[in-house]
């Protein structure tokens, strides 16, 4: 049950949300517009499959920008990319360091993807602890501990 949920899109609430409203909006409209116009067939079609109409319009306004965009990484890079982010944000560094160490974490993410399949978890993490640990032996020591 939960699996059909999430392909539904309840994953992204807000995106789900809208994208229905937009299409009980736009379904109200066209059925008043039925209301005016009888003989118009494509307004009888809409107002007759209401349930599919607004089906398929809510899908493709909620997720229509992800169904064309180009998939430059999946989500599990993002995260890890937010999570490099926030930890370089509590390390203290200097924006040198920041951009050596955004080169190395570029440099190592090119060479590991694969086009035709998402990286894991374990992959990208290996990744950017070889990245700290390389830029740690570079810089003569370990890494700056994070504030607390």
């Amino acid at each position: 049950m939960r699996s059909a949920l999430m392909s539904l899109g309840l994953a992204y609430p807000i995106r789900f949300v809208t994208g229905y409203a937009v299409a009980v909006l736009v379904y109200i409209a066209l059925a008043a517009l039925a209301q005016e116009f009888p003989s118009n067939s494509f307004l009888k079609a809409v107002t007759e499959n209401q349930a599919l109409f607004i089906l398929a319009v809510g899908t493709l306004t909620a997720f229509g920008k992800t169904l064309v965009r180009p998939m430059v990484g999946s989500d599990n890079v993002s995260a890890w990319l937010e999570a490099i982010e926030f930890t370089l944000d509590r390390a203290n560094l200097s924006k040198l360091q920041r951009n050596l160490i955004w080169q190395r974490v570029a440099s190592k993410l090119v060479e590991s993807i694969d086009l035709k399949r998402e990286l894991s978890r374990e992959r990208l993490q290996s990744s950017a602890e070889e990245v700290i640990k390389e830029s740690a032996a570079q810089d003569g020591g370990e890494p700056p501990a994070p504030e607390s």
